[in-house]
């Protein structure tokens, strides 16, 4: 469908509720349909009336099942009576009829709706800004949404703009610790958040933008919404009670104080700060209109709480390090002290080693029998396989607690930045735990490397005692002579 194609649906759009004005008649829009019901005051003029003015809305007369033609007949002939009928529904599947028109993402006949209805938007492409088609309105841009008239564009391509870094960056950081389940990509302060060149502009477009900007930082604010109240906890508790039209005169302050919240990190304490603030200028059940009168007042008071709050900090800051430090520094040298325990039973286990075998060289061949030879070859690789568990585990263990004393005492802290963390970590428990799982290998390997020399030795030990390299000399020799008298034959 083409552009002027929507143009002649929304102009059908406006003809019917000028036939349904003054009647109860009730529209609603989503991204993807929109549906015109009146369900009384229905009369034979109305339809016939409704039926000069329908050419693409798809439509329903209810209960009825007959086309909509037919019905107006036989309500005209008596054969159905009008009273039968309990409704009349309109309805055009958007997302069917306006999916050939380009570089419009969406097409709203409602402005209202075209906000609300932010909530349900899909597009997967968080790059680029929305292109929003509505009518009748000025064009205006918002950090995440180009609300565009269609008439304007007529003839001519709807470029796609990038999203500013920046603004996808703090957005990525507001989603990760905003509360509120319902905001997303698409819906939530940034989407209401008018470009500068636009602030100003007054027509019902920038009015309802700027109103569901208030709604969504109330949203993001509040504990908990009660039916129409926005409940905020803070220095105490507040019911702000919603409205449907109310103020935004101070707009671009409470702007300020998005922007303030989702910068330089910190989120948390300046969420506290913002709330305990509304909660000591707002009183219990004033309105939205009542708090925007006091935002300039707000937004002051967080300014100087917040920058006590910052020279507060500074003073702990330094003490706060030390303590840090301190705790790195004792996990290190807890590691430490592991991996000299192991170090120490490598030395022990290799003097060990040493003086048995020495104290063997001194003794007489005659006296070991090789079931002294087996027994002891037996004990010493029982010792090796449970010596090496139990440093291992131990060793393993101490480390691990140390670890969770650390990481638990890191989580309590917020002042340090996280780079200097990573390097505190990578200094005092990465590096060290490093060296301990190098010492617990050479320690494995140690001992693995002992009972092999001991196995060989138990094995050249058998040898001796069955002549059994005697009788290989003897083969060896025959096998040579055989091959010398190959060669022979072969000369021959």
């Amino acid at each position: 469908m083409s552009i002027e194609k929507a143009m002649e649906l929304h102009n059908e759009f406006i003809n019917i509720l000028s036939v349904l004005k003054g009647k109860p008649f009730e529209v609603k829009e989503t991204e993807s349909i929109l549906v015109i019901t009146l369900k009384s005051d229905l009369s034979l003029e109305l339809l016939e009336e409704m039926a000069k003015n329908i050419n693409h809305f798809d439509y329903s007369l209810n209960p009825s099942s007959q086309p909509y033609n037919d019905a107006i007949e036989d309500i005209r002939l008596g054969i159905e009576k009008i009273d039968e009928l309990s409704s009349i529904t309109m309805h055009i599947e958007k997302e069917y009829v306006f999916e050939d028109i380009p570089d419009i993402d969406y097409i709203f006949f409602d402005l209202k709706y075209a906000l609300s209805n932010l909530k349900n938007v899909n597009v997967q492409d968080s790059a680029y800004k929305l292109n929003i088609g509505t009518f009748n309105i000025n064009n205006i841009e918002t950090e995440l949404i180009r609300f565009i008239n269609i008439s304007d564009s007529l003839g001519s391509r709807i470029p796609k703009i990038k999203i500013n870094t920046d603004v996808i960056e703090y957005l990525k950081f507001y989603l990760s610790n905003n509360r509120n389940s319902a905001h997303t990509n698409w819906y939530n302060p940034y989407a209401f958040s008018i470009v500068l060149s636009e602030k100003n502009v007054d027509n019902l477009l920038s009015q309802l933008i700027k109103s569901e900007f208030y709604y969504t930082m109330l949203d993001c604010l509040s504990d908990k919404v009660d039916g129409d109240a926005y409940i905020i906890r803070g220095e105490k508790n507040i019911n702000l009670a919603a409205e449907i039209e109310f103020s935004t005169s101070n707009y671009e302050t409470f702007l300020d104080i998005y922007l303030f919240l989702i910068s330089q990190k910190k989120y948390t304490e300046k969420y506290i700060i913002i709330k305990k603030v509304i909660s000591l200028y707002m009183n219990d059940n004033e309105d939205i209109s009542q708090f925007d009168l006091k935002l300039i007042d707000i937004w002051k008071t967080i300014n100087h709480y917040y920058n006590h709050y910052i020279e507060d900090n500074i003073k702990e800051f330094f003490k706060t390090k030390d303590q840090l430090l301190k705790e790195a520094m004792s996990a290190s040298k807890v590691i430490y002290e592991q991996t000299d325990k192991v170090t120490n039973s490598i030395i022990a286990s290799i003097l060990s080693i040493l003086i048995i075998i020495v104290s063997t060289l001194f003794r007489s061949v005659s006296t070991i029998s090789l079931t002294l030879v087996i027994v002891f070859l037996t004990i010493f690789l029982t010792f090796s396989i449970i010596f090496n568990f139990i440093t291992k585990k131990s060793s393993l263990a101490r480390c691990k607690l140390t670890t969770n004393q650390f990481n638990h005492f890191i989580q309590e802290v917020s002042l340090i930045p996280s780079d200097e963390v990573k390097q505190i970590r990578k200094t005092y428990l990465d590096e060290p735990f490093e060296e301990l799982e190098k010492s617990l290998n050479t320690l494995k390997w140690a001992l693995i490397i002992f009972n092999l020399i001991f196995l060989i030795f138990t094995c050249i030990y058998i040898g001796i005692e069955t002549n059994f390299f005697t009788n290989i000399n003897e083969l060896i020799t025959k096998i040579s002579h055989f091959m010398t008298f190959l060669r022979c034959w072969v000369k021959l």
